[in-house]
């Protein structure tokens, strides 16, 4: 995805959580502190999920990091 991105001039950092618990809080507090922005893409229901959950979580912890909010798909 961040390769594809790379050609119309956008870049991306892709970070792939391989574990929900524990949760790497610090890797995700590393790219938000150098991209400023969050997107979550997930294979779940948008309500009631945990990228749901996750958004919440990282606007509560790292909201004088973000530019933008936090965006779920």
């Amino acid at each position: 995805a961040a390769e594809l991105l790379e050609q119309e001039g956008i870049q991306a950092e892709v970070l792939d959580l391989r574990s929900l618990r524990p949760l790497d809080e610090e890797a995700i507090r590393a790219s938000v502190t150098k991209t400023h922005r969050v997107l979550i893409v997930q294979e779940a229901w948008p309500v009631a999920s945990y990228g749901g959950w996750l958004a919440g979580h990282l606007q509560e912890i790292l909201f004088d990091e973000l530019d933008a909010p936090i965006l779920t798909l």
